[in-house]
């Protein structure tokens, strides 16, 4: 009994296998090594030794082996108490891993607009990632018409976070559905460290009696490929440093390098901490109606997944930067 106890002092029972659970209870119903050798096609040495390993393992005697039938012990009867319970609970575990093969894809592609920051998506990723389905998920980062594009040349099945003021003509029809996501604000920012930052602040935060134009705008750049990239509140003249992601727009406003709209959840914080400066001025952006789309072509389980969650109000408030309950 010692090799069973750890050093804590706690009992440590070894584990017991489904296929020994079956030996000792074909043994049990049908009163003989033998008979149940013959039922489970082996031969009765292979079940004897399976039974003495086990009894040694417990340090309990499982048969009473003195008469001609193979009487179960006390030990034994405690075993097989819910032996057929557990039986058919393997048998459904293993019934729903098997239906987790069926109608999965083999891989899933989603389109996530820049203007959405990652991490407010890696709950989700991670609800699903525990699942542990065969389906494969590739996440893919686009910004203003590129997830439509992804969405309508088929490179994803799902794009969350588009701007709803799109004119992308090839995602209106019946091989797309669009659904709400909610409003996404905008903040104009400029860096605490700016050369300008004093006088606005000194003008409370009024960016009226500056020259806008006159200042870098820092840009992310459109990731559709068939379209020309459109800039918000940038004039054509004036000097522009364009960036891939919303994470480099950000690193480069905090840097002096030039100013510009930012998604509110990218920058809440540096709002808090007084690294940035949010400036009135004119015009106002308002708050993007943001959409997500999804292909009626192929629809399967892991796609059916997503879009259920995405109807969850607390979910896409979540997306968009707020709290998750």
């Amino acid at each position: 009994m010692s090799r069973n106890i750890k050093a804590s002092g706690m009992l440590h029972p070894p584990p017991i296998s489904l296929e020994q659970l079956q030996i000792l209870e074909t043994i049990a119903r049908r009163g003989s090594f033998a008979s149940a050798a013959r039922a489970l096609g082996k031969v009765p040495s292979a079940l004897s030794y399976s039974v003495r390993k086990l009894e040694e393992e417990l340090d309990v005697l499982l048969f009473d082996r003195r008469g001609r039938i193979a009487k179960p012990t006390d030990a034994t009867k405690v075993l097989l108490a819910h032996s057929t319970q557990i039986f058919q609970l393997t048998e459904r575990m293993l019934s729903q891993v098997k239906d987790l093969g069926k109608d999965w894809e083999s891989e899933l592609s989603i389109a996530l607009d820049g203007s959405l920051r990652f991490e407010d998506c890696l709950a989700l990723i991670k609800d699903f990632e525990s699942m542990q389905i065969p389906t494969r998920l590739r996440v893919r980062h686009e910004v203003l018409e590129g997830s439509w594009e992804a969405l309508a040349e088929g490179r994803v099945s799902l794009a969350i976070g588009m701007p709803v003021d799109t004119s992308q003509p090839s995602i209106h029809g019946s091989q797309f559905e669009v659904r709400s996501l909610g409003q996404l604000p905008w903040i104009f920012c400029m860096a605490s460290t700016h050369p300008l930052a004093k006088t606005v602040s000194h003008h409370g935060n009024n960016a009226e009696h500056l020259e806008l134009d006159r200042l870098t705008a820092i840009a992310v750049a459109d990731s559709a490929q068939q379209r020309l990239g459109r800039d918000w509140g940038i004039l054509s003249h004036q000097a522009r440093l364009t960036l891939a992601s919303a994470a480099q727009k950000r690193a480069a406003i905090l840097a002096g390098l030039g100013v510009g709209w930012m998604p509110e959840p990218y920058v809440r914080q540096d709002l808090i901490t007084g690294s940035l400066i949010a400036l009135d001025v004119k015009p106002q952006r308002q708050a993007t109606a943001m959409r997500y789309a999804w292909s009626t072509r192929r629809q399967g389980k892991a796609l059916a997944w997503w879009l259920s969650r995405l109807q969850t109000p607390r979910v896409r408030s979540k997306l968009l930067g707020g709290k998750s309950s």
